[in-house]
């Protein structure tokens, strides 16, 4: 009797699926990234197939690593073979930013994020991602007025970064605040100049102190040596915002010409007297000189026939019609005695 046994002991044959590298986060699953397939030459029925993870190492950051996937091929008899299959679950994708909008302020400005926006960011793998920022800053026309260029950086735990960049515009549009001298009235040959009549003040929240200038206009008063001055005061920035205000200036004249009367007189009649006889008054005027001069007579009788006073009124008014007076007496009396002629002498018998 002759036996003859016949045996399987050749083992399948197994093909793994490709070694992969996966961004995470991933789908490490078989049906993501494939199954061996196997075959065993010795029968027809396909041999089993199953895997084992094994080998698992972290990666250098969160949710970054590797394993083995071992395949197994068995067949019918028993018999074995396997075949390793890499997987390398990285993080090489960038976080995702959105930078705040680009901002215009003026000065003075907070430019700090509270003020003017913070950057977000979000990342697939390791969220949050950190955020920070730099800024460069650029120098603007005028004082103390610039532009940032404020770069935003996310970077998440596997040193993978996006950045954005908001321009921050720091200006100057604001007016500086002028106050006027107040309004005033002044008698003329008056000093109208600002040391006298008045200094505008002037502040500026972003370049202090502005500076102040001014600008007359001037028009004819109703007579001589009197007007009055439009003043218009201005405040400029040093970037040459400004801001007016207007100070009017009087300049009347209210002050009555200085008379002086001529002396009181006596004269015996018949008498002249006109005022080149008696006497001129005199007068000055600050503002109008010479004033006008004029006089007016109030006659009463004396005692006796030719006799009589005079009360002279005389008056000095200047351009604006400012009058001052001044009152001189003149007397005209008879203290003459009269000429008498006798008859001649006479003898009679």
């Amino acid at each position: 009797l002759q036996l003859i046994s016949v045996i399987d002991s050749d083992p399948p044959v197994i093909t793994c699926p490709a070694n992969v590298t996966l961004n995470c986060p991933a789908d490490t699953s078989i049906l993501n990234i494939g199954v061996a397939t196997a075959v065993d030459p010795d029968s027809p029925l396909p041999p089993a197939v199953i895997y084992v993870n094994q080998n698992y190492v972290q990666g250098p950051c969160a949710n970054t690593y590797s394993f083995i996937r071992k395949w197994i091929a068995i067949d019918e008899c028993n018999n074995q073979v396997s075949c390793n299959q890499t997987i390398l679950v990285q993080d090489t994708t960038k976080p995702v930013m959105t930078c705040p909008s680009d901002i215009t302020l003026d000065c003075p400005a907070d430019t700090m994020p509270s003020n003017t926006g913070m950057a977000t960011a979000t990342d697939e793998c390791n969220d949050p991602p950190s955020i920070d920022y730099t800024d460069l800053v650029t120098a603007g026309t005028c004082t103390n007025t610039y532009s940032i260029a404020r770069t935003w950086t996310a970077t998440d735990a596997c040193g993978n970064n996006t950045s954005c960049t908001q321009n921050i515009v720091v200006r100057d549009t604001t007016k500086p605040v002028i106050t006027c001298p107040s309004d005033v009235t002044l008698d003329c040959l008056a000093d109208t100049m600002p040391s006298n009549t008045g200094i505008a003040t002037a502040t500026d929240e972003c370049n202090n102190p502005p500076i102040v200038s001014y600008a007359d206009v001037v028009m004819p008063g109703r007579c001589q040596n009197t007007y009055s001055v439009s003043r218009t005061w201005t405040a400029t920035d040093a970037c040459d915002n400004t801001s007016s205000c207007l100070q009017i200036i009087v300049v009347q004249d209210t002050t009555n010409p200085v008379i002086t009367c001529p002396s009181d007189v006596t004269l015996d009649c018949p008498a002249d007297t006109m005022p080149s006889n008696t006497g001129m008054a005199t007068a000055t005027d600050e503002c109008n000189n010479p004033p006008v001069i004029s006089y007016a007579d109030v006659v009463t009788a004396g005692l006796c026939a030719n006799t009589f006073s005079i009360a002279r009124t005389w008056t000095a008014t200047d351009a604006c019609a400012n009058t001052s007076s001044c009152l001189q007496i003149i007397v005209v009396q008879d203290t003459t005695n009269p000429v008498i002629t006798c008859p001649a002498d006479i003898t009679l018998d």
